[in-house]
């Protein structure tokens, strides 16, 4: 695919959908308990000033969006009816001599419709991810999604936080992570739409946030027709800042 394309695309995909929505549904910053915003049952805001708060115990976290920077970006992510199967993984480093213990994974994107449908979402970790190659599963499953608005939006979309439970073991290394929410239901008209994982261009609220390289975020989806590629590669039409980290996090303990 032509430099830029791809980045054409996507832009159309926002404005088509930004256009469809209504903005009045947005989700007021700040808070805790149960709200409803755009016809998804919240489970609880994410605390404003810290991590997410579904990253407790929170080994990792990239940082926030940051919806002001002329970087903020959304990769395609998720699992909808007309944009299935679709994963933008992003990467961390275990130091030597360390090992994480995983209890669970989370990522934050954006929600062309706010839909959840079902409320899970599939994860996995890999290693020795490279261009057109997938390398090694080291853990993957489905489980129950946690999702909660974080407060901001971008493009016209409401962000949340989907967090799910996982079980990995992982010493010192390089590793690939990707959590991808769901709306595959036929009868719901809203998962006609998809996802976008965020970016985090000033790393706000990380913890640990040197963990995760810069510009090794990959994109796999055959419906887009791309296999393992990486998002800094100059033909996908983004800039370095654009695809230097990737908003998502780790819950768990290291040792």
């Amino acid at each position: 695919m032509k430099k830029g394309v791809f980045t054409a695309m996507f832009l159309a995909m926002f404005t088509m959908a930004a256009s469809a929505q209504d903005h009045s549904k947005a989700v007021n910053a700040g808070g805790t308990g149960r709200s409803r915003a755009n016809g998804v049952q919240q489970l609880e805001l994410t605390q404003m000033g810290g991590p997410p708060a579904a990253c407790k115990p929170c080994l990792f976290y990239g940082g926030d969006m940051t919806p002001t920077d002329p970087g903020v970006y959304g990769f395609p992510n998720g699992n909808s009816l007309t944009r299935p199967l679709t994963e933008t993984l992003g990467a961390v480093e275990v130091p030597a001599g360390a090992k994480a213990t995983v209890e669970g994974l989370l990522v934050n994107v954006l929600a062309t419709q706010g839909e959840f449908n079902p409320k899970t979402a599939t994860w996995e970790i890999r290693s020795g991810v490279s261009e057109g190659n997938g390398g090694k599963v080291v853990a993957s499953g489905t489980g129950a999604a946690n999702i909660a608005p974080t407060g901001r939006s971008a493009f016209g979309f409401t962000e949340y936080t989907v967090a799910v439970k996982a079980s990995a073991t992982l010493t010192a290394g390089e590793y690939w992570i990707n959590v991808s929410p769901q709306c595959t239901v036929n009868t719901d008209t809203n998962c006609s739409e998809g996802f976008f994982a965020s970016n985090t261009t000033q790393q706000t609220n990380n913890v640990r946030g040197s963990a995760q390289p810069s510009r090794k975020m990959y994109f796999n989806s055959n419906y887009f027709g791309f296999s393992w590629a990486n998002w800094c590669d100059s033909s996908m039409g983004i800039n370095s800042k654009e695809c230097a980290a990737l908003s998502f996090g780790i819950i768990g303990i290291g040792n």
